[in-house]
C-alpha cells in the first residue's frame, strides 16, 4: 500500500478506491481498509463495502517487503 499510494501522489491521484467483497477467504482482512486508514463511504446489505482514501495524507506503515528495481 505504501507502494501504491506514493505513486498515486506522484501521479496526482486524488483519492483511491478500495473494495471489500466478504467470501470466506476475504474473512481473514474484512478490517484491512480501516486499519490502512481508509474511510468507509458506502456499504450493502450483502455485505460488500467501499472505501477511500487520499493519497496527499496517507501515513506510510510499516513495511516488511522491499521492490527493487532492475536487476540485482
Amino acid at each position: 500500500m505504501n507502494l501504491l499510494m506514493q505513486e498515486a501522489r506522484q501521479e496526482g491521484v486524488e483519492v483511491v478506491l478500495g473494495e471489500y467483497i466478504p467470501t470466506a477467504r476475504n474473512a481473514l482482512v474484512a478490517d484491512l481498509y480501516g486499519r490502512l486508514e481508509f474511510v468507509r463511504i458506502e456499504g450493502d446489505a450483502g455485505g460488500v463495502a467501499w472505501y477511500s482514501a487520499d493519497p496527499g495524507r496517507y501515513a506510510a506503515g510499516k513495511c516488511l517487503v522491499e521492490v527493487r528495481r532492475g536487476a540485482s
